[in-house]
């Protein structure tokens, strides 16, 4: 089991984030099973759609949940 915190999903969806490419081979890797079942909280995912709202837009948020 690994925590994913707002950090991993923010770079994920942000294109100037320094640690985009990283995250998102990261999260592939996670969807595939190769480094255990993701969990996180509501909190967090509070605080990444706040964050990508307050930063990017609300499209940028509402492509996060989709």
């Amino acid at each position: 089991m690994i925590f994913i915190d707002t950090s991993a999903w923010y770079a994920s969806e942000v294109e100037d984030d320094i640690n985009r490419e990283k995250a998102r081979k990261f999260l592939s890797e996670l969807a595939s099973g190769t480094h255990g079942v993701a969990v996180t909280t509501d909190y967090v995912l509070d605080e990444i759609l706040t964050l990508l709202q307050s930063s990017r837009g609300l499209p940028a948020a509402l492509t996060f949940i989709e």
